[in-house]
């Protein structure tokens, strides 16, 4: 659901926050559990697996381009509608560009 992509989204660009203040050895988890059958949660864990490779590519390939032009891909412009929802008192530029 849209609403779990939301919270993956939002898990990542609150570690690419964290790593720029500086909390790279820290640990960093997301916990989901949306049933007690292992199956159903094998099967979420390959679909969340996909979405982050999706994203990873997506930062990968736009990360050198200049804000607007990164903010082109549905998903760069997905993952700053979050940022701006939850975390606008931070540079978007510096996460966005963080490798």
């Amino acid at each position: 659901p849209e609403s779990l992509k939301d919270a993956v989204r939002a898990f990542i660009v609150a570690r690419a926050i964290r790593l720029l203040r500086g909390h790279q050895g820290e640990h960093s988890s997301m916990l989901v559990n949306a049933s007690r059958f292992t199956n159903v949660q094998t099967q979420l864990r390959n679909e969340i697996h996909a979405f982050l490779g999706d994203i990873q590519s997506t930062v990968r390939v736009n990360s050198s381009k200049p804000v607007r032009g990164a903010l082109q891909s549905p998903e760069i412009h997905e993952l700053h509608e979050l940022w701006l929802k939850e975390y606008s008192d931070t540079e978007w530029d510096e996460t966005l560009l963080y490798r």
